[in-house]
């Protein structure tokens, strides 16, 4: 059809007319045979579907099915005595009526479809109808130009106006399938263009999500946790775990003394070092509160071992903290970390609003491990009772008693763990 509109266009031109105007009010194509069959118009993958007496397909861009077209009834016209459908036509009403004997149905586009660069469905186009019309408007020559087109032609020798018309066609012919391969070429660009964008997107939801499990996990553990595809922190769950809660005693006494790259500085060697240490356990570092740690075990990579863990953490840490001391003495000031270690079952995941999440735990037996932390003196580790008993490995432990939490009903029997 567009080659046939382009013959048709290109006739006034042969008289140095210019070019007609072609407009097709009906045409007798199927549309789901023709999206779905033509080679051309099929990689467009409209899915187009007749549903009662609607037409949906697939926007291209939007990617979702949308309504296109509705079944109208043809209006016959009487031309010349005869009746002919040349585009007018009225609403159906509900439920469909059968058509007449002058009547006709066929499908009216209600929505342009495009795919960015090329128009496939143009709304007011009529598409089954009983035969195709082509509409042509042929602009007349004025009185002055068709004198001097007389004049012009009569002065030259006569061309055969057969062989000049085909090879206007022959010329249109290939500019049409000029046409048709940039379209190819367009969409195959455009096509490229798509999924560049998609796997863009996608290593770029993969940043994120490394970055955000990298600011908890071991770069290993990160790793393995985006390998393998796993959701990070999507739901709360309930989980047996243990949370070690950390913080420098006497810490704020200093901050009068130092000034505030002193602090810096003091900071960032001691988080440096104690997140080092983390790590080598693999432990989830939850937040850094000034000078204070918290740290869990057994989420989001399961450890049947966690409270082990946390604890050889804890003695590591105050292993380290002893020799990190030296330094603190340059500062003037003697200071030492206290550290609360208790294991039991803790909500774990996203927990928050809308607007702001954070991955953390909560519960009881958190608050038990935050008091503990508060009771510990410089250079003391203090765990409950579940902890020690989850124990696989014996470390030296000291019975401390039991200590009352605010919350909980039962006295909570608490050890300190030796160091040396």
């Amino acid at each position: 059809d567009p080659f046939l509109r382009g013959i048709l266009s290109s006739i006034p031109t042969l008289w140095g007319l210019p070019p007609a105007a072609v407009r097709e009010p009906l045409n007798p194509y199927d549309p789901v045979r023709l999206f779905t069959e033509e080679p051309e118009l099929a990689p467009y993958d409209l899915a187009p579907r007749i549903e009662g007496d609607t037409l949906t397909v697939r926007d291209p861009i939007l990617g979702d099915r949308v309504v296109a077209g509705k079944t109208v009834l043809l209006i016959p016209e009487r031309i010349k005595g005869q009746s002919v459908y040349m585009g007018q036509y009225k609403n159906l009403s509900s439920p469909l009526p059968r058509p007449g004997p002058d009547e006709a149905t066929a499908l009216l586009i209600t929505r342009t479809i495009s795919t960015g660069t090329r128009i496939l469905l143009k709304e007011g186009e009529i598409f089954s109808a009983p035969y195709g019309i082509l509409d042509i408007l042929f602009h007349p020559l004025p009185l002055v130009r068709r004198l001097a087109q007389a004049l012009k032609l009569a002065a030259k020798p006569k061309q055969d106006s057969e062989q000049v018309l085909s090879e206007i066609i022959e010329r249109l012919r290939r500019n049409v399938e000029a046409k048709h391969a940039a379209y190819r070429a367009l969409e195959q660009v455009n096509a490229d263009l798509v999924k560049a964008r998609q796997e863009l997107k996608e290593k770029l939801t993969h940043l994120e999500r490394h970055k955000e499990l990298s600011r908890y996990l071991p770069p290993k553990i990160a790793e393995k946790i985006l390998a393998q595809g796993v959701d990070f922190a999507k739901r709360l769950e309930r989980k047996l775990m243990t949370v070690v809660f950390t913080d420098i005693r006497g810490f704020s006494a200093i901050t009068d003394d130092l000034e505030p790259e002193e602090i810096v500085d003091l900071l960032n060697c001691y988080h440096s070092e104690m997140i080092r240490i983390i790590h080598l356990y693999g432990g989830t570092l939850n937040k850094i509160m000034g000078d204070g740690l918290m740290v869990f075990f057994g989420d989001p990579v399961r450890m049947d071992d966690h409270a082990d863990r946390a604890v050889h953490m804890a003695i590591e840490m105050q292993r380290r903290v002893s020799e990190l001391r030296a330094k603190w003495h340059s500062f003037g000031h003697d200071l030492g970390v206290g550290i609360g270690i208790n294991t039991g079952y803790m909500t774990v995941g996203n927990i928050g609003s809308d607007e702001h999440k954070e991955y953390t735990v909560i519960g009881n037996q958190v608050n038990i491990a935050a008091r503990l932390e508060q009771m510990a003196a410089p250079g003391q580790i203090l765990a409950t009772h579940r902890t020690i008993s989850h124990l696989n490995n014996e470390v030296p432990v000291n019975e401390k008693g039991e200590i009352l939490v605010k919350g909980i009903h039962s006295p909570i029997k608490i050890y300190e763990i030796s160091v040396f």
